[in-house]
């Protein structure tokens, strides 16, 4: 199994679809401290929405 890493799993998140976005975040739940790997993708994902949902830039 390769090591994670931030990069790595930012790139796959910014390219991936929908669907494969939700198979990485459940495969990632999968694996030792994979909430927080999971919490990191939705972070990638939709960090711009949660923002400017709580009024942030």
């Amino acid at each position: 199994m390769k090591k994670l890493s931030y990069s790595n799993l930012k790139k796959k998140v910014k390219s991936a679809n929908k669907k494969e976005f939700y198979a990485l975040v459940i495969a990632l739940w999968w694996i030792p401290l994979g909430s927080l790997w999971s919490m990191a993708a939705i972070w990638i994902r939709y960090s711009n929405n949660i923002k400017r949902f709580f009024g942030y830039k």
